[in-house]
């Protein structure tokens, strides 16, 4: 899919500078297929976004970058019946948006 691997290299680029230039915290991750994108980088459509942690336990190194615990999910209640609108971080919303 060399047309949407460019176009998703444009992509991210976007988001870096976007996150770069506002000052907020971000580390890369892998570009894997891991999430929902999968099917539109098959169908050559360009794919791209920032990664929010969800279930991944937090290291040392990272709770240096992001806060909060460490050897602790990202979001506790990822896929949980906590997650609901009710723990939406708001700001962390609109820096993100």
């Amino acid at each position: 899919y060399p047309k949407a691997v460019a176009g998703s290299t444009y992509l991210q680029k976007l988001f870096q500078g976007h996150f770069d230039a506002a000052g907020l915290a971000h580390t890369p991750t892998p570009f894997n297929g891991r999430s929902d994108y999968g099917p539109f980088l098959e169908n050559g459509i360009p794919a791209g976004g920032m990664d929010t942690g969800a279930e991944v336990l937090k290291s040392v190194e990272l709770r240096k970058v992001f806060g909060g615990l460490a050897n602790a999910a990202f979001d506790p209640c990822y896929h949980q019946e906590c997650d609901t609108f009710d723990n939406l971080n708001i700001p962390e919303l609109h820096a993100i948006a």
